[in-house]
């Protein structure tokens, strides 16, 4: 195996000949580039081999950073899941059962996940993966979850949203395994429009999120929304729906998607990202500089991969 810890040590000779993968863009890798970009090479490339019980620990290190996730993004996931769920488990009951029915479900899947993370983060298993932003003891963790996805979902049921999804859902609509995907100038393209439903001349999409986010975050991924629709059913009409935490109060927006604005993004934002592959498709560390902001270091998934390799 290739001796990762010589070639992490210095930084400016650290190249990384890339796998014969096609490049592809998210919005996701957009916004890690854009706010580290060292966090981005870690995420995208130095993470290789790091699956390998006799990988060097610094590659080890940034394996596991890689797979690790902080809070906000673990709510929001198993928010976008059991939304999907439960969904799909109630969509041939009677109309008039379905929202209790629906809402019960949810609720119920949601506890259940807090409960598996709590007992896992409880357990001594090296495999478990702990948020590092935040170190309190599981119990807490579990406190501070039931809170914050009660209050989203009861701001979230104080709305007609839950109504519309659940009236025009189609059976076949949600997918728990279904991959967003289509293609920009040739690059495949990710994305998750969340929870997606159809209603009379317009497609629309919910997200969650539980951490105070950008507006213009916000807008790019109602763009995108807007291109999937475009590029996949032809059509013009998508708005998204946002829910999150805005000045301690949860908050609703509706935001209506431009996809030609979304694809000035992509084009700029993939530019961006090939310019640091170099010639004979290499990359280097040296390339990719730390954002260097403290306080979001502190609770970086790649803090400790960071770490070990500045002690070398």
């Amino acid at each position: 195996m290739r001796n990762f810890r010589r070639e992490i040590s210095t930084a400016s000779d650290f190249t990384l000949e890339l796998p014969e993968t096609e490049f592809s863009w998210s919005l996701t890798r957009h916004l890690r580039f854009l706010h580290c970009e060292r966090g981005y090479f870690l995420h995208y490339y130095a993470a290789q081999g790091g699956w390998d019980v006799f990988a060097d620990p610094a590659v080890a290190a940034v394996y596991r950073g890689k797979k690790t996730l902080l809070f906000p993004e673990w709510l929001e996931e198993q928010m976008d899941e059991a939304w999907k769920t439960a969904l799909d488990r109630v969509r041939f009951l009677p109309e008039k059962l379905r929202p209790r029915a629906f809402r019960r479900r949810l609720e119920q899947l949601l506890l259940e996940a807090l409960e598996r993370k709590t007992e896992e983060l409880a357990s001594d298993s090296p495999e478990k993966l702990p948020f590092p932003d935040f170190p309190l003891p599981p119990e807490d963790l579990f406190r501070k979850g039931r809170h914050d996805l009660s209050e989203a979902l009861n701001f979230c049921f104080s709305t007609q949203i839950p109504s519309s999804v659940i009236r025009f859902q189609k059976p076949n609509r949600i997918n728990l395994n279904e991959e967003y995907e289509s293609y920009f100038d040739g690059i495949r393209i990710w994305s998750n429009p969340g929870v997606f439903w159809s209603e009379p001349e317009m497609r629309c999409s919910m997200r969650f999120s539980f951490r105070e986010t950008e507006r213009s975050v916000l807008q790019a991924g109602a763009d995108l929304f807007a291109w999937y629709i475009r590029e996949n059913f032809r059509e013009t009409a998508a708005v998204s729906f946002f829910f999150l935490p805005e000045n301690g109060h949860w908050n609703g927006l509706e935001i209506s998607g431009d996809p030609d604005r979304a694809e000035e993004l992509m084009g700029e934002s993939i530019a961006w990202m090939r310019s640091r592959i170099r010639p004979g498709n290499v990359v280097c560390a040296s390339d990719f500089p730390e954002c260097g902001i403290p306080e979001l270091c502190r609770v970086c998934r790649f803090n400790l991969a960071c770490s070990l390799v500045r002690e070398l």
